[in-house]
């Protein structure tokens, strides 16, 4: 996996203590197996904010970072099983059993010999943002995650597939994941859905009224306008607004009749236009457009750009 994103393959376990440890953070490392049966594969990369990886190590293996502090860390059996220990409690995992350290957790590990898994590290302040969108409120003290991941439920299921789709991505380096404007919508929806399922105590967000609300929809809109080519995250959004980001898509439906994500594709599909009405097919191609108004797919863009203009967007360029 991640085959084209090499990071360190090696049989020295100091090296891979040491090249692991510049990924994550500092850990302990020793070797169950005979050191001929070592070797790491750590292979993976950053994508819109967050890390995906792939990790092997041939042999059993014990690891023991201790307090994570400012990241979170998923980790997925891809096969063989570990058993995560999260503040003392231990978690089997397998293939459809996952395991969740979030930040200020305690965690040590125990890899068997055929263990391979994805592992997603989610920096703090991340995590934490997707903690105000969905309630409106940093999280008081830190913040308790369910550290046990069953992908036999459908919610933990329906998320992993989210999880696939990004990792698909990455592995055929598609423009779907090369685009941070997309990486970046993929891996805040990812981590949304992550702290939705596994967030034990979540703050819940206060009543707001309809005033208060509809001035929060004026303010994003006025964002939005500004600067459209921005990077922007339901997170960045709802913390701006104050709201959730259930609180604010609501709002702006009754509003704008449409979503936040929604509004900011108009504001770009007009920037596509204007782009496309000023420039020549000579010099300027319509995926150099779209592309730079965050579309990866070029049919999808032509659809909605037609359904927007009533024409083609080379029908635009030939003007």
């Amino acid at each position: 996996m991640f085959d084209r994103h090499p990071i360190v393959s090696t049989g020295d376990p100091e090296e891979a203590r040491s090249r692991v440890s510049q990924t994550y953070r500092e850990h302990g490392l020793q070797v169950s197996d005979s050191a001929r049966q070592f070797r790491l594969t750590h292979n993976g990369t950053l994508a819109g904010g967050i890390g995906l990886y792939f990790m092997s190590y041939g042999a059993r293996v014990r690891i023991s970072p201790g307090a994570l502090e400012d990241f979170a860390l998923v980790q997925i059996p891809l096969h063989g099983a570990a058993l995560d220990r999260i503040d003392g409690t231990a978690i089997d995992t397998h293939q459809r059993m996952g395991s969740i350290a979030g930040p200020d957790n305690s965690l040590e590990m125990e890899w068997a010999s055929d263990t391979a898994k994805l592992v997603l590290y989610i920096p703090r302040h991340t995590l934490e943002g997707a903690a105000f969108a969905l309630s409106g409120h940093r999280p008081h003290e830190a913040m308790q995650l369910r550290p046990a991941m069953d992908f036999t439920q459908p919610a933990q299921r329906s998320w992993f597939g989210l999880v696939r789709s990004m990792v698909q991505g990455i592995q055929l380096n598609s423009t779907l994941t090369a685009n941070s404007l997309v990486s970046s919508r993929m891996a805040d929806t990812i981590v949304l859905g992550l702290v939705a399922n596994q967030w034990q105590n979540p703050v819940q967000q206060r009543a707001r009224g309809p005033v208060a609300e509809s001035d929060a929809v004026d303010l994003v809109v006025a964002m939005l306008e500004e600067a459209p080519e921005r990077t922007w995250r339901m997170v960045d959004l709802a913390h701006a607004a104050r709201l959730s980001a259930r609180t604010l898509s609501t709002a702006f439906q009754k509003k704008m009749q449409t979503t936040p994500m929604g509004y900011l594709q108009q504001v770009r599909l007009r920037g596509a236009y204007r782009d496309l009405y000023a420039a020549t097919p000579v010099t300027t191609t319509i995926a150099e457009v779209a592309t730079r108004w965050g579309f990866a797919h070029l049919s999808r863009f032509s659809a909605v750009y037609r359904e927007t203009f009533g024409e083609l967007p080379s029908e635009t360029l030939k003007r």
